[in-house]
């Protein structure tokens, strides 16, 4: 009050101050392939604080904000902020992100005759699926692959979902080289009990018939010379196709049988 009012009753005002909201903005990452270099995350908050990054994954060490890649697989990360005097601890944000596998290496088998079906071997030891021309081929998982046809082979490593294809192969067994010089007879064919190889050429040319079925397994082999018939009993072979591999001096004839 003053010389003309007495003082007022005091009256008190309850004033709350509270704390301020914040949210954290962090982006996807990006798919990597293990065996990159350390990266750094970019998450940033709206109250301007240093985020803290956080994994319970085995296939990621974070240091700070850096990221070291340890093994193939899916990783997530979480980002968060606690907060301070002004601001409240904002909502955590996580990323997962794929650590992809090696780019696996289709290694072959030496080719016992020229376009024999091969035997493919992925170089992962696991988490493989095999591709003919583009489509996977049902149940061949493991780590090798024998082709029977013609088309290209590729194989697909995965680990959890994270995959990594393989550059394809092209394999042709039906493109057979033949010499068309080499007069090689094969006959009958279709086959069913016999067939006979016959090769026209120098009395004096040396020449070797090895049989294979359509596996690349050797069935028979003979050494012989031009202008002789070579008989075959091919009468306890299953039915399909097999191929006769002749050598001839220096030149290689592929002719297939077709046995009923």
């Amino acid at each position: 009050g003053n010389e003309t009012y007495k003082a007022a009753e005091p009256v008190a005002i309850v004033l709350k101050i509270v704390k301020v909201n914040q949210s954290i903005t962090f982006g996807p990452i990006a798919a990597k392939m293990i065996g990159a270099s350390p990266f750094d995350l970019s998450a940033t908050s709206s109250s301007g604080l240093s985020i803290v990054y956080s994994t319970t994954s085995d296939k990621v060490t974070i240091q700070s904000s850096k990221v070291i890649l340890n093994k193939p697989g899916r990783a997530t990360i979480k980002a968060e902020q606690t907060g301070n005097a002004k601001y409240n601890a904002a909502a955590p944000v996580e990323q997962s992100f794929c650590i992809n596998p090696l780019k696996p290496i289709i290694s072959t088998t030496a080719n016992v005759a020229p376009s024999l079906p091969r035997t493919f071997g992925s170089s992962s030891e696991s988490g493989n699926q095999w591709f003919k021309d583009g489509q996977p081929i049902a149940g061949a998982t493991n780590v090798n692959y024998t082709a029977t046809e013609d088309g290209k082979y590729s194989v697909q490593v995965t680990v959890d979902d994270c995959q990594t294809m393989s550059d394809n192969i092209v394999f042709t067994i039906s493109g057979v080289n033949e010499i068309v010089d080499a007069a090689v007879l094969v006959y009958p064919n279709p086959a069913m009990d016999e067939a006979i190889v016959r090769v026209d050429g120098e009395l004096s040319s040396e020449v070797i018939i090895e049989l294979y079925d359509v596996l690349g397994r050797q069935i028979d082999t003979r050494n012989s010379v031009a202008r002789r018939d070579e008989r075959f009993d091919v009468s306890k072979l299953g039915t399909g196709v097999f191929l006769f591999k002749i050598i001839i001096d220096d030149r290689i004839v592929i002719r297939r049988m077709i046995r009923n």
